[in-house]
């Protein structure tokens, strides 16, 4: 369980999921990197992406603590919002960081794009995975 000290903007990190739940219904399915992006702008988290439970997924760094800080882990049955240290939520809760997924994140979520540039990342990220299990 998460407590407050370590993580002293676990209040903000619930108004990030209330305001991104009051605009979009299925709130937490679907809504990782718009929180992710949420969080880096409100609180100053670093983001990161790649594998959780191998679903894609984006979610944030705290690099200061040294904590992965999820607040849409619950659409797969997890914690609403887990704040752990990175080693533990790596062997916890399997998240495998992909260094290439994060910059391709990043490259097409900066403030100045728009939805359809998200809706461009999926695309690609589903294309390149779907390449990578044709492969193998």
């Amino acid at each position: 369980m998460t407590n407050i000290s370590i993580a002293p903007y676990l209040e903000k990190l619930r108004q990030i999921q209330e305001e991104i739940a009051r605009a979009n219904p299925n709130f937490p399915a679907n809504c990782c990197t718009e929180s992710a992006l949420k969080a880096y702008k409100k609180i100053g988290l670093d983001i990161d992406a790649g594998k959780l439970r191998w679903q894609d997924h984006t979610w944030n760094w705290d690099r200061e603590r040294n904590l992965y800080v999820d607040i849409t882990a619950g659409q797969f049955g997890l914690p609403d919002i887990i704040v752990l240290p990175r080693k533990e939520a790596i062997e916890k809760y399997a998240y495998f960081p992909n260094p290439t997924t994060r910059k391709n994140v990043l490259a097409f979520t900066k403030p100045s794009k728009t939805q359809t540039r998200l809706e461009e990342f999926y695309a690609w990220q589903r294309e390149f995975y779907d390449e990578i299990l044709e492969v193998s």
